[in-house]
């Protein structure tokens, strides 16, 4: 099946509405999709699990939802998903490896 830019209009009406009810939340990458024939709005961000924790609040996901995991490449992933008005929400950072300045190993 091809999708069409209508069949994303869900998706990106969703991101619209979170961006007037919550101005203040810290900006994302955003990637607009289809899962299991539904909409779907990708949060992407880098290094920051603040701004999953914000996003989570904001869209009133339980924190039973947040998983962390760890990658082939041994960075770990914070992520949720939750479904809003339709449309499936995926939030995820990945956390790099490095470490702090002015942190000892």
């Amino acid at each position: 099946m091809t999708f069409t830019l209508a069949d994303q209009a869900q998706a990106l009406a969703l991101a619209a509405r979170l961006a007037v009810l919550h101005p203040s939340l810290p900006a994302a990458g955003l990637g607009v999709s289809h899962h299991a024939d539904a909409p779907a709005l990708d949060l992407c961000f880098l290094d920051a699990p603040a701004a999953v924790e914000a996003w989570r609040e904001a869209l009133h996901v339980p924190l039973a939802e947040m998983t962390c995991t760890q990658r082939d490449d041994g960075r770990l992933t914070v992520q949720f998903e939750a479904t809003v008005d339709g449309v499936l929400v995926r939030a995820f950072t990945i956390l790099s490896n490095k470490q702090p300045e002015g942190v000892a190993a």
